[in-house]
Parts: structure tokens; C-alpha cells; sequence
């Protein structure tokens, strides 16, 4: 098993509690009949991702939530007067882990649903074609406190991530100059401290590690907050209050903005987590930390051995700013969402 010999990583701090939001939230519109749309909302509760008391009692409050009907997804479903409703409750040893509450409405009330968010939707019909046309406006769903802690984290991170970059890239800088050192050293990095490796390729490591440290302490702060801080970038970027699935009775004609995932057109909900792990390999490949978060389940992680002979590039000059802006426009929808399909039974 591969393992950081650096002390601590971000990205490794990010897939532990405290970072993912033990709470998830879904909302599928399905189409199967021309005149209706089925909604259905799924809150699940995973507790597992929850460390600090905060964080249980949120858990404890979202279940009692669910249970009275008190949610969020209750609220916007009783102003309307669905055709059908259904709800479903699943339990784990006596705890609630998740519910689905459906209800199929008319097309045209479809806004009515999303009345409490900045978001626009319609369905038209036109020339025996129906049209879904989604138009997200700025989020409202983060408090003040939720905004500028957002605001203080990713500067302090992207400050502290350009400083680790910039560590990578001397030591790949190094590598490029002295290949034959690369399986020592990354045999030191990702193995074994005890490694004998040349002085200068001690300091290079060794900088690495700082780099790595100055990242997760500011992180590791997060932690204690109720708010998971993915949820928290999450709210600040993002209008939408779940990721939305939608499920056509037949292919799309026409799709803009939507994402495809196992025949399925998503909006996805896109965190801290998902907008790194987009960015992986557009300044530095491999990225020992990246390799780790985003090891597969059931595959074996590469060696120390395996990553030192992968090709290697790293950006001489990546700042700050670079990193802020890139993670910002990673976390921002699309302009507008749209879906154009054949109509008819």
C-alpha cells in the first residue's frame, strides 16, 4: 500500500471526517409522462463522515427534521397539490440513513418547487418536442459566516497550495536533471524515511512535507464546524439545493450543460473536493497527494517504484490567484441547462 511518508497532505485530510458533508441530498425530475413530472427528493445520512459533536447534533437535527416532515424537501412540497405522493423511510439498527419523499405534479408547477432558490425552470412543448431549460442565478444558500469563512479558507489554501506546487516543481525540476535518482526519492516520499537519499534530495523532500503541512492545518480547523467546509463551497457557489438528476422516456435531441452519467443527465453538486479533483494533473503529474485521494476501491495504489517511472511534469510559476480562479470557475455552474427531446407516448 502506498503511503505518504510526508506527514499529513490535503488531499488526505479532505477524504477523512469533518470534510465531506455527512448529509447528501438528491432531487430526480422524471419525464416518462408528457403532461407531469415526477419529483423525487433523497436525503441520506451518512455518519460515519461526522467526528465532532457539532456536526452529530446536525445529524440529529436533520433526522428529526425528516421524520416530523419539517425538512426542507416537506416544505417545498407542501404548497403544492400533487396528482401523487410517496414517501419512504430507511433505517439502519433503529437510525434513519435516508429518505425519498416523491410527489408528480403538472409540468407547468414545476417553478413552484424551486420558489425558495435563485434558480429558473421550465418545460415547453413545441413541434412535438418538449424543452427543459434551467437558469441558475448566484447562490443564496450560504450565510454571511458561511461566505467569508469560504472566502478566508480558499485564500489562505490557494497561498499554501502555489508553496507546495512550486515545492513539486523543484523537486521534478531536480529529477528532470538526475532521473536515475527518482525511484530513491520516491521511495523516501512515499515509502520509507528511512531511505538514504542524497542531502539535497533530503532538503527537496523535506520542503514537500512543509508545504503539505502548512495546507491541513488551516484545514483541519474546519473540521469542527457543523457545516462540513465541501457543503460550505458547496453553498457559496452552487444555487442548486441538490444534485438534480433528470431521467427523458427517450434520448435527448439536444443537451447543453447537463453532464452524462450512467444514462443518466446530471447537474452534479460540485464541492472543494470535486473542483480539486478536477484540477488534477493541470499544473502537476503525478501528484503523490492527488493519487492517493482519488485511489480507485479494489485497485491496487501504484509504488513508490510505479510513480517514479510515470512521465513527470510540473508549472514552473503557479500563483495564488491561478489557483483561487481555477477552483472558483470548477465550482460555478453553466450559464444555462438545457434538454430538447421527443415528445409522445
Amino acid at each position: 500500500m502506498m503511503r505518504l511518508v510526508i506527514p499529513t497532505g490535503v488531499l488526505l485530510l479532505l477524504c477523512s471526517c469533518g470534510i465531506r458533508s455527512p448529509i447528501r441530498q438528491q432531487v430526480t425530475l422524471d419525464f416518462a409522462d408528457p403532461a407531469t413530472v415526477r419529483i423525487t427528493a433523497a436525503t441520506s445520512i451518512d455518519e460515519k463522515l461526522a467526528n465532532t459533536d457539532e456536526m452529530h447534533r446536525r445529524i440529529a437535527d436533520a433526522r428529526e427534521a425528516l421524520l416530523s416532515g419539517h425538512d426542507e424537501w416537506s416544505a417545498r412540497f407542501a404548497p403544492l397539490d400533487p396528482i401523487s405522493e410517496r414517501s419512504v423511510i430507511e433505517k439502519s439498527s433503529g437510525a434513519l440513513v435516508r429518505v425519498e419523499r416523491s410527489v408528480t405534479i403538472p409540468r407547468a408547477q414545476l417553478q413552484r418547487v424551486f420558489a425558495d432558490t435563485n434558480i429558473t425552470i421550465t418545460v415547453t412543448n413545441s413541434d412535438g418536442f418538449a424543452e427543459l431549460s434551467v437558469y441558475p442565478g448566484a447562490s443564496t444558500r450560504a450565510t454571511r459566516q458561511q461566505k467569508q469563512q469560504v472566502e478566508s479558507t480558499l485564500r489562505a489554501w490557494s497561498a499554501d497550495a502555489a508553496r507546495y506546487l512550486a515545492a513539486m516543481h523543484r523537486l521534478y525540476a531536480y529529477l528532470e536533471r538526475e532521473p536515475g535518482r527518482a525511484p530513491f526519492v520516491f521511495k523516501r516520499l512515499l515509502e520509507s524515511e528511512d531511505t538514504p537519499v542524497l542531502q539535497k534530495e533530503q532538503a527537496l523532500v523535506e520542503d514537500v512535507g512543509r508545504a503539505a503541512d502548512h495546507i491541513t492545518d488551516k484545514l483541519r480547523a474546519a473540521e469542527r464546524d457543523a457545516v462540513a467546509i465541501d457543503e460550505q463551497f458547496d453553498r457559496v457557489f452552487n444555487p442548486f439545493p441538490a444534485e438534480v438528476v433528470v431521467h427523458l422516456p427517450r434520448e435527448a435531441a439536444e443537451v447543453e450543460g447537463f453532464e452524462k452519467k450512467d444514462r443518466q443527465l446530471v447537474i452534479p453538486r460540485r464541492g472543494l473536493i470535486d473542483a480539486l479533483q478536477s484540477l488534477d494533473g493541470q499544473w502537476l503529474s503525478p501528484d503523490p497527494l492527488m493519487m492517493l485521494q482519488m485511489g480507485k476501491e479494489n485497485e491496487p495504489e501504484p509504488t513508490a517504484a510505479d510513480v517514479a517511472a510515470m512521465p513527470r511534469h510540473s508549472t514552473a510559476v503557479v500563483t495564488a490567484s491561478d489557483i483561487e480562479g481555477a477552483i472558483i470557475e470548477q465550482l460555478k455552474p453553466a450559464g444555462a441547462y438545457r434538454l430538447r427531446w421527443a415528445e409522445g407516448r
